[in-house]
């Protein structure tokens, strides 16, 4: 088979690696950072110029990411397209029914994707879920203030991580940061945020997934400490 996997930093590698080395398959990603070590392993890593227009997630470039594949997909008769980047979701819109296809629908993605959206869907089949402060926009006047802290905020329908705010003093760093054009990560200030409840001793639990004929797999779980650290509004740890 010939397979394009479009990927977030080394996602999936493990399993094009396998694949790659199978021999029956010729497998090509994306990439980011370094290549070297794909390109050992048998894995066809893209062109600079084209990887850049995979890897580019801004909306505006939607129409030419779709005839980039579909050109790719003709040029290299592509069998299986996996998309683990949930932000490049349309593209189960447009090639769904061209081949075989490995990924999340927009409507799936946007559970990843949309923290508000996300959270509203939890509500509403009865799963707990932190009480919502405060709301509004990242350039309103009053952000940051009538806060007990700490808090954790979050973007509420831009794919960007949550930040902990502990103090007043990460209130002042997270201003500074938006004048700098560092904050939000997205750099839009009219992007709009939501403040939650923190959570002490919170124990991080992910679980992976994929749905075959209806039917959910689990394929991996982990259980992450130290989000009190890692999501900071300066990041003290990886």
């Amino acid at each position: 088979m010939n397979i394009l996997n479009i990927q977030l930093p080394k996602n999936h590698f493990h399993t094009l690696l396998h694949l790659a080395q199978n021999k029956e398959h010729n497998v090509y990603s994306n990439w980011h950072g370094t290549t070297s070590y794909e390109n050992a392993c048998g894995i066809h890593t893209l062109s600079k110029e084209d990887n850049t227009i995979l890897n580019f997630p801004l909306d505006d470039w939607k129409p030419k990411v779709i005839k980039f594949v579909e050109q790719f997909i003709d040029h290299y008769n592509i069998d299986v397209l996996q998309v683990a980047d949930p932000r490049k979701a349309y593209l189960h819109t447009h090639f769904q029914d061209k081949v075989q296809y490995i990924g999340p629908s927009e409507i799936a993605a946007q559970l990843e994707t949309d923290k508000l959206f996300s959270k509203r869907m939890a509500d509403t089949v009865g799963v707990k879920t932190p009480g919502i402060i405060k709301q509004g926009k990242y350039s309103d006047a009053d952000y940051g203030t009538n806060l007990t802290f700490p808090v954790i905020e979050k973007p509420a329908h831009v794919w960007s991580p949550a930040v902990n705010l502990f103090n007043e003093s990460d209130v002042k760093r997270a201003i500074e940061k938006m004048h700098l054009g560092d904050y939000p990560q997205s750099g839009d200030t009219n992007e709009e945020y939501f403040i939650e409840e923190y959570i002490d001793d919170m124990i991080e639990t992910n679980v992976f997934f994929v749905i075959v004929n209806g039917e959910y797999r689990i394929t991996h779980t982990q259980e992450i400490i130290g989000e009190n650290l890692n999501k900071t509004i300066d990041q003290n740890v990886w």
